[in-house]
């Protein structure tokens, strides 16, 4: 993704940490969507959606893959 770096510049960042807060956003937005949904539920939508990138399943590079918010930006 990109962000804003230390430089006053931009730069283009991976990992977890970047991530996650697009990964507890989506998990936020599904379950304000769908208040009755159990965590559980809302993970396996997430998963389905998800694209897998790489190797099938989860691998060291892309993990479980990239995230697509289809259902909560409906």
């Amino acid at each position: 993704m990109w962000a804003a770096s230390a430089n006053g510049k931009g730069s283009y960042f991976s990992g977890t940490s970047y991530a996650s807060p697009y990964v507890a956003a989506t998990y936020a937005l599904m379950k304000r969507k769908y208040p009755k949904s159990s965590w559980n539920s809302i993970h396996k939508i997430i998963s389905k959606q998800s694209r897998d990138l790489g190797n099938p399943g989860k691998d060291p590079a892309y993990g479980w893959g990239l995230i697509q918010a289809k259902t909560p930006c409906r």
